[in-house]
């Protein structure tokens, strides 16, 4: 009876799955629009299977750490380790291809549109059938770019201030951008003796800590609005109270009274530091 079961059990490996369990193909191709931290995540992933073919677009050729550009507009020479070309951070079979200044990147449904083929080919005729085709073109012209493809994943990013931001230079090298940072940096920082930081966010409290260390102590002022207590008691018709915080009643003594427990600390700070 065991042997019974054991040649059963081997018979049905040996049967094919029901169409209704096979696994779906995945997608043949793919186009991922915006090389920030978004797309470029995206096409790596996809990448990294087997049977799917990548292509990235984006209007810059290298992929840079925009968090770190705080850093860089106190210390430029750091610059170099917050970028690297995108073609190296992809998979070998992915693609690359960089939206020129002027061009624009559109989404075209396929007028056969019943998928793209099982099978790698270049052939125009079989990529007919894609329902995608991503068109790069300048204005009104023929586009100067197409890729035929299942999906577009759209990860453009929101839309950056005109500080250090060379999306739409001619060049769009590495070398190029870096050029332009250390001359914004330059004019900016080179007369500077003080610096004034107004909001208390993720980038305000960076570039304040960033503006700290590069001008001299109390050159930095940092600005911040109202605290949530006060911005929330207009919205409040019977503000709730907060209890006042009940005191310890069996305290630890200080064995030392006389001596300061952080001696780094100043015992008389400054009732308005400036940061």
């Amino acid at each position: 009876m065991p042997f019974t079961v054991h040649v059963v059990r081997s018979l049905l490996l040996l049967l094919p799955a029901p169409a209704s369990l096979a696994l779906v193909r995945p997608p043949k191709r793919v186009a991922v629009v915006g090389g920030g931290f978004a797309g470029l995540t995206a096409a790596r992933n996809l990448a990294s299977h087997a049977g799917v073919e990548v292509l990235l677009c984006d209007q810059r050729s290298y992929f840079e750490y925009t968090p770190g550009i705080l850093r860089a507009w106190v210390k430029p020479q750091t610059h170099t380790r917050l970028v690297k070309p995108l073609s190296r951070l992809l998979p070998r079979k992915a693609q690359f291809h960089r939206v020129l200044p002027g061009h624009t990147t559109r989404i075209l449904e396929s007028d056969e549109g019943e998928g793209c083929p099982a099978t790698e080919s270049g052939d125009a005729a079989a990529l007919a059938a894609c329902p995608l085709i991503l068109s790069i073109r300048s204005d009104a012209e023929a586009p100067v770019f197409e890729y035929p493809c299942d999906f577009v994943i759209l990860a453009t990013g929101g839309e950056l201030g005109p500080v250090s931001d060379d999306r739409q230079t001619a060049d769009g090298s590495i070398k190029a951008r870096r050029q332009r940072l250390n001359e914004q940096v330059s004019a900016v920082m080179r007369n500077s003796s003080s610096a004034l930081i107004v909001g208390g966010g993720l980038t305000g409290v960076e570039l304040a800590a960033e503006c700290a260390e590069y001008f001299p102590r109390g050159a930095v002022t940092f600005a911040v609005g109202p605290t949530l207590k006060t911005r929330a008691a207009p919205l409040l018709p019977n503000p709730i109270p907060i209890p006042a915080p009940t005191p310890n009643p069996n305290p630890i003594p200080n064995p030392n009274p006389n001596r300061n427990p952080n001696p780094n600390r100043n015992p008389d700070p400054d009732p308005n530091p400036n940061y």
